[in-house]
């Protein structure tokens, strides 16, 4: 049986891959942040009020690091594979938080999706950099 070549111009290749790794590893980071700004939350007794801007600071942290590494497996344009990563990185939050309230607001909703974008963008770019060094 002959085996197929990978075609390394592929779509598939260079978006596809790097965008996997990046949600599946900004998802952890996510997930792991949000597990430690609750310990804190709990911690230090702060008002639910606190509870939103926590969420947004651990989501686009996750965000960052998705998209710091699809910039690094990439290898260039770092700003499509971070938008790319970002926007599959809020789905996927979107979609987990969708099952849990049925009720999501639409300008936090907005402004999840818009933080993640951006920070998953300034993470591509940044992944495309350090590994030019």
């Amino acid at each position: 049986m002959r085996r197929k070549s990978v075609d390394k111009a592929s779509p598939w290749y260079t978006l596809g891959i790097p965008t996997l790794w990046g949600t599946a590893l900004g998802a952890v980071a996510c997930l792991l942040l949000l597990l430690l700004l609750a310990a804190i939350l709990t911690a230090a007794d702060l008002p639910p009020a606190a509870v939103m801007p926590m969420a947004l600071v651990g989501g686009g942290l996750g965000a960052l690091v998705g998209g710091l590494v699809s910039g690094l497996i990439g290898g260039s344009r770092g700003w499509l594979l971070g938008l790319l990563t970002g926007t599959a990185l809020f789905l996927l939050v979107w979609l987990v938080g969708s099952l849990a309230s049925l009720i999501v607001p639409l300008t936090a909703g907005l402004l999840k999706a818009l933080l993640f974008a951006v920070c998953g963008v300034i993470g591509g770019v940044m992944g495309v950099n350090l590994r030019r060094r």
